[in-house]
């Protein structure tokens, strides 16, 4: 499976070629596609990842702790 990075910009990736990089599993990626935390639009049943928001997504880093001003 080609990993992401390496994909053409405008590829669509699948929820198992997310889970199979993140080395999660699919139901992992599912859950948190449902609360918003990967980037994500659904289409019926099936998700749509656009591969540079995945990117810019994994790029961030999520678990720093916010500043109060």
């Amino acid at each position: 499976m080609t990993p992401p990075r390496e994909l053409p910009p405008g590829a669509i990736l699948t929820v198992a070629q997310i889970a199979a990089y993140l080395g999660v599993s699919d139901q992992t990626v599912y859950d948190r596609l449902e609360v918003g935390e990967i980037p994500a639009k659904r289409v019926g049943r099936q998700w749509r990842i656009r591969r540079e928001k995945f990117l810019a997504w994994l790029d961030t880093d999520s678990n720093s702790p916010t500043s109060s001003a």
